[in-house]
């Protein structure tokens, strides 16, 4: 195959990448930021991505109990975002279902659930104002339940018309000590940082340390590893160019633009290496969708150390496991 027409082939995937997301993302998300107004964009953002990235990855009746699965847990976890305990309980519970889903090597889809609920949990004042008790918080709860609800089907009935699901073969299962040191050290680690984040750094971005642990742990110790060093390159250069962007670009339609472009190249890169790349695209949306409300240096850099640090947790893990698994390695 010549050079051209690798390019071409990767030029008309991109652009069916392009259309897919704008058929089966932008709807939804339009439609209930009218509804329900700016604070509860990041929920229905999530939902949409979890019935998107399931039903992609393995068909419709996986993306529908997904989406069902981060719906009823939304409002929930709201409420217990209020309280640093009862968040980072719930986070704990979350990270025990999907490392346990880890045995038959479904986590990865169901990764992007998991994220949405520690967004949801860390809410910013913006949307916690909201729940002071009595009929209207029970008013805008119900219609959280309902917006994430219908931004999470959507993609589930439009993704299979689109023929834009794959056709993943089972595949086998992990080892059970594998999956249980993952267990583990997800969930010591998320639980903590999640804790760290809601009591002590819910206004300076402190979330970004556990999703950075969401992200870069994963079964095998050698993809932690290099995940985590990844996920430092990548986020470092998103976080320069978002900061440039929303500096230079600040309050212009360039940003929009730059933004559907990052999030195009996040569908693009998610699940293919160098991981670094996933990292960036995302990173530069994270950041520019902030910059209307927070100083774009600022929570640039706030993204940077809190990566790092991550990164760094991570890294010790695998460290600290590297004995034992060669401990238990068969001899061949």
């Amino acid at each position: 195959m010549t050079q051209n027409s690798t390019g071409g082939a990767r030029a008309r995937q991109f652009g069916r990448i392009a259309v897919v997301a704008t058929v089966g993302l932008w709807p939804p998300l339009i439609v209930g930021r009218l509804i329900l107004g700016p604070p509860a964009i990041t929920m229905l953002l999530f939902g949409t991505l979890v019935g998107f990235l399931n039903t992609a990855a393995a068909g419709r009746r996986l993306g529908t109990a997904a989406t069902i699965a981060f719906v009823l847990v939304a409002p929930v976890a709201l409420v217990a975002g209020q309280d640093p305990v009862a968040g980072t309980c719930l986070m704990a519970l979350g990270c025990l279902a999907v490392g346990t889903s880890a045995y038959w090597q479904r986590f990865s889809a169901f990764n992007v659930g998991l994220a949405g609920t520690l967004f949801i949990v860390a809410s910013p004042a913006a949307t916690t104002d909201l729940l002071d008790g009595g009929p209207a918080q029970s008013e805008y709860l119900l219609a959280v339940l309902f917006g994430t609800l219908l931004c999470g089907l959507w993609p589930v009935a439009i993704l299979p018309l689109l023929h834009f699901v794959k056709d993943i073969p089972a595949q086998a299962h992990h080892e059970k000590a594998e999956t249980l040191r993952y267990l583990v050290t997800m969930t010591v680690l998320v639980s903590a940082t999640t804790f760290y984040a809601l009591a002590f750094a819910r206004d300076s971005n402190g979330l970004w340390l556990p999703l950075t642990l969401l992200m870069v742990l994963q079964i095998a110790p050698d993809t932690t590893r290099h995940r985590a060093f990844q996920r430092v390159y990548g986020t470092i250069a998103g976080a320069l160019t978002s900061a440039v962007v929303a500096t230079v670009f600040h309050g212009t339609w360039v940003i929009a633009l730059v933004a559907v472009i990052a999030f195009l190249g996040v569908l693009a890169t998610v699940g293919h290496q160098p991981y670094s790349y996933y990292a960036f695209f995302l990173t530069v949306l994270v950041l520019l969708g902030v910059s209307a409300t927070e100083p774009p240096l600022e929570a640039s850099m706030q993204r940077i150390i809190y990566t790092v640090i991550g990164c760094a947790l991570a890294l010790t893990a695998y460290l600290i496991e590297r004995p034992f698994i060669a401990d238990h390695t068969p001899p061949e």
